[in-house]
């Protein structure tokens, strides 16, 4: 299916999405695409300030979305982050690994 970005889509909508790597290239447009569709999008990554520049642009178009510094290695990383992701968006119906490790 190609994707006209004319059309607003609203598959993800109130769904939480986790997204590792959402500093940068996939993991970032992931990011971006699911917050266009609806999803309140809990961006993970190393890079806190690369992060918070996706968050950054997805609560300019109007989305939801909250950066949280987390290494996908480090598994009381990854608990962390996921405790933040659902105290500020509720249960993830939705996870994409995409961090680069």
């Amino acid at each position: 299916m190609a994707v006209d970005p004319n059309v607003t889509y609203a598959r993800f909508t109130d769904k939480v999405a986790i997204v590792t790597g959402a500093g940068s290239g996939i993991g970032r447009a992931t990011a971006e695409r699911l917050a266009a569709e609806g999803a309140h999008v809990a961006a993970f990554d190393l890079n806190l300030e690369a992060t918070e520049a996706t968050v950054a642009g997805i609560t300019a178009a109007g989305g939801t979305a909250t950066a949280h510094a987390v290494d996908v290695s480090d598994e009381s990383s990854v608990q962390a982050g996921v405790a933040a992701a659902v105290e500020a968006h509720g249960r993830p119906q939705v996870v994409c690994n995409i961090a680069g490790i």
